[in-house]
């Protein structure tokens, strides 16, 4: 199992077990581990510590360059949030020690999503039925377990067959599973992007 430390909002220590709760609810339980149950919990406790505050540090260093740090990308940012409104924007990041990142413009159970890379990526577009808050945390989580490697949630069943590292990470991960399930397209960066994405947004 992978546990991301960045999404983790409870780490409890009672007895020999050792109790991680992720901000999605998802819970995880370590035990026996015997007498290494309280030194791992102390290095756990530490490395959870070290990885949210950078975490966080690089997240507000992104919002507060988003403009500089957006590029090529900066026009399908201004479109996307002149249409939808700033309240419908939102940025993250796929690692804390990565310059790439990502943004999203939500619309009603509807979500574009622009990755920001050294090379171009289409714009995905996902519908759901969730609340967005809880859409949102779930491409978080997607984002950051996908990292650079964009082709895991556009790839045909097919070849993603043939890429095992793929395989096990969607086996491990639902939040990549789930996005997969919500993709309704992608709009490439061609002169109809705009009218493709604004009518993604207005379609009944």
């Amino acid at each position: 199992r992978r546990i991301p430390l960045c999404f983790v909002r409870e780490l409890r220590l009672d007895d020999y077990a050792i109790t991680i709760v992720l901000d999605t609810g998802e819970r995880y339980e370590l035990a026996r581990l015997g007498h290494d149950t309280l030194p791992f919990y102390e290095m756990l406790s530490k490395f959870r510590d070290e990885t949210q505050r950078l975490w966080t540090r690089q997240h507000t260093a992104l919002l507060g360059a988003l403009d500089s740090r957006l590029g090529d990308a900066a026009g399908n940012y201004r479109f996307l949030k002149n249409a939808r409104g700033e309240a419908n924007m939102a940025t993250g990041l796929f690692a804390a020690d990565s310059e790439d990142f990502w943004f999203v413009s939500f619309g009603e159970g509807r979500a574009a999503v622009e990755l920001v890379l050294e090379e171009k990526a289409a714009t995905y577009l996902y519908r759901f039925a969730l609340d967005r808050a809880v859409f949102e945390t779930r491409l978080r989580h997607a984002m950051e377990a996908m990292g650079p490697h964009r082709e895991i949630i556009f790839m045909e069943d097919a070849a993603l067959q043939a890429n095992p590292l793929y395989v096990m990470a969607l086996r491990r991960n639902a939040h990549l599973r789930f996005l997969r399930a919500s993709m309704s397209g992608r709009a490439v960066h061609t002169g109809g992007w705009n009218a493709k994405v604004a009518a993604f947004f207005n379609d009944a």
